[in-house]
């Protein structure tokens, strides 16, 4: 679970690099059609979804070397971890062969014997930190999860009694404001107190929506 929830931290950061990009490219293209604006914030959103990207040399966003020396050492032992830990610490070494070294006789090898107690102690001060933040991120995955579950049935029910118009849509005395909601025949719910004047526009909007998905 930890190393999901390094993953996912990892993909929010990168996303976070990418949104005040777009913003930028925004600003410069505001004469562009509606559609790149979709594209640009399309990309921000793939990056947060999408754990595995294609690696390249030419990036705005830099490696993590902490997260990913937490899931290295998770994988092949704390001490192989350490190894990692200190090589990326130090230039001009190869940090694979002590690596290696370290899974192989269970210590930090000459890379990692620098360190000391210090950085033994701080780094599982960051495994411990890691793990109550994986929690913290587990119990709110499940809260948002429980909220979305309990408004999506609260809304249905306030739509239980809407009259059907035409085609798609639906008139509801419960409904403020117009919204969609389903996503495999999804239904536009009109105000049943709204100015009937306002229809065309206020369909021709909420169709924009269904066709750009």
């Amino acid at each position: 679970m930890s190393r999901i929830f390094s993953d996912v931290l990892q993909m929010s950061i990168v996303a976070a690099w990418m949104i005040p990009i777009v913003m930028v490219f925004r600003l410069l293209l505001k004469r562009a059609p509606k559609w790149v604006n979709l594209v640009l914030w399309g990309l921000v959103g793939l990056r947060l979804v999408c754990p595995f990207v294609p690696e390249s040399r030419f990036s705005l966003m830099p490696k993590l070397p902490i997260l990913s020396g937490y899931l290295y050492g998770n994988m092949i032992g704390n001490s192989a971890g350490n190894a990692f830990r200190a090589d990326t610490l130090q230039t001009g070494t190869n940090f694979s062969n002590n690596i290696s070294q370290a899974a192989l006789d269970g210590s930090m090898g000459a890379a990692g014997s620098g360190m000391g107690a210090f950085g033994t102690g701080a780094w599982r001060i960051t495994e411990r930190l890691l793990s109550a933040f994986t929690i913290l991120w587990l119990v709110g995955v499940i809260l948002f999860a429980g909220y979305a579950v309990c408004s999506y049935v609260r809304v249905r029910r306030q739509v239980a009694e809407a009259m059907w118009l035409r085609e798609n849509l639906w008139i509801c005395d419960e409904v403020k404001s117009p919204f969609i909601l389903g996503l495999h025949k999804p239904k536009i719910y009109l105000s049943s107190s709204m100015d009937e004047a306002q229809y065309p526009y206020v369909i021709a909007h909420e169709q924009a929506h269904l066709k750009r998905g």
